[in-house]
């Protein structure tokens, strides 16, 4: 979550980007990443991590957390 002050200075991406980066260094070569379906900043993230590190969107799925159903969207990253 990001605070509203810090919204749009791409935070996010640098912090996925970062965690990316140490996933790989433990020999994490495949991640799934997911976002609710509504959430577009969210997706747009994940939607640029896939094109800067390659990687595939696998589809819409149900998700449940903590009792809420949503639908979820799934993307892989393999490095």
């Amino acid at each position: 979550m990001v605070r509203p002050s810090a919204a749009g200075k791409a935070y996010p991406l640098m912090a996925t980007h970062e965690a990316l980066k140490i996933l790989k260094k433990m020999g994490l070569n495949k991640v799934l990443l997911t976002c609710n379906e509504v959430n577009l900043p969210s997706r747009r993230v994940i939607e640029g991590l896939v094109k800067k590190f390659g990687g595939r969107f696998d589809g819409i799925h149900n998700m449940t957390y903590k009792g809420s159903t949503f639908n979820a969207r799934r993307y892989w990253i393999e490095r």
